[in-house]
């Protein structure tokens, strides 16, 4: 794989990792949670995202889309031709207002290391490095290697935000190069995993067993939504498991938040559930359950 497909690239990040991180995020997850805050990492091909907010109405787009004959209210699933034309004749750069915002950019290794290396001194002075993130970004293995292996050469930290529920060899490849894992761990309910991500937990339980045999720091994260698993005796369930693993430095509550909702209206897709955002009383009381465990990790916003 010589390019990946990626959303955006956040600098300055003080929320994915110690220090201070340069965050990828990786197109494509094999997970449809509902909660989802970035629906635009969720498809692995790309797409066109239109900010309606932001449109001038200046007809540009409008003149390009009838000369492809492509309607642009149509549904996500009916433009992935879009996104192909999206790549191929960046449409989006005739959209000076930014309505028209893509979902994705093919790039190339060695505009990745340009761009991570320019905060190389903020890693240095913080002990931060490079986080890779998604979506889930082992389904782009091959690359992530090949950019690990780079970032190692470099001497830059590593850390992998994943799901861990892809075939563990592809694991086995990047745990020389990787300095810290941060693992979603949704829900222990083994039903309720399946129903809601679509991905039986079993897979992620097993492979947390197997990666706990090495000495690399887990950073375990819940996303917490009400009435999924908000109970007190859901996060005792993850608390437990959590505590059962050797080398587990943190874990970390993430309070659902509403803020990816302009990016499904965005993408025209519709939430398959709509949730509400978390208490603080209802969070506190989580909060207590996780200190009593003693992960040494405070409770912050997603």
């Amino acid at each position: 794989m010589k390019k990946a497909s990626i959303t955006h690239i956040q600098r300055n990040s003080i929320h994915d990792g110690p220090g201070i991180r340069t965050t990828v995020f990786f197109k494509g997850c094999n997970m449809h949670c509902p909660w989802c805050h970035n629906p635009e990492s969720i498809n692995s091909y790309p797409e066109l995202m239109f900010f309606e907010n932001k449109c001038i109405g200046c007809g540009k787009c409008e003149r390009f889309l009838k000369e492809k004959k492509i309607n642009l209210s149509e549904t996500a699933e009916s433009l992935k031709e879009l996104g192909k034309i999206e790549y191929n004749c960046s449409i989006a750069n005739i959209c000076f207002s930014k309505a028209l915002w893509p979902s994705a950019r093919l790039v190339e290794m060695d505009y990745l290391l340009d761009e991570i290396l320019l905060d190389k001194p903020f890693y240095d002075i913080s002990g931060g490095g490079v986080t890779l993130s998604g979506g889930e970004p082992m389904l782009q293995a091959e690359f992530i290697l090949k950019l690990l292996k780079e970032c190692k050469r470099l001497n830059i930290n590593t850390a992998i935000e994943t799901n861990l529920s892809v075939k563990w060899e592809l694991f086995e490849t990047i745990l020389p190069l990787t300095d810290i894992f941060m693992v979603d761990l949704k829900l222990w309910n083994r039903a309720h995993h399946i129903k809601y991500t679509g991905v039986d937990n079993e897979i992620i339980i097993r492979n947390l067993r197997k990666l706990d045999n090495f000495s690399i720091p887990i950073y375990l994260r819940t996303p917490v939504i009400q009435g999924i698993n908000d109970s007190e005796a859901e996060i005792e369930s993850l608390c437990n498991f959590a505590a059962s693993l050797k080398n587990v430095v943190s874990y970390e509550l993430l309070p659902y938040h509403q803020l990816g909702i302009p990016k499904y209206t965005a993408l025209r897709l519709k939430p398959s559930q709509t949730f509400k955002e978390n208490s603080s009383s209802s969070i506190a009381k989580l909060k207590k359950i996780i200190e009593e465990y003693n992960f040494g990790k405070q409770v912050k916003p997603q």
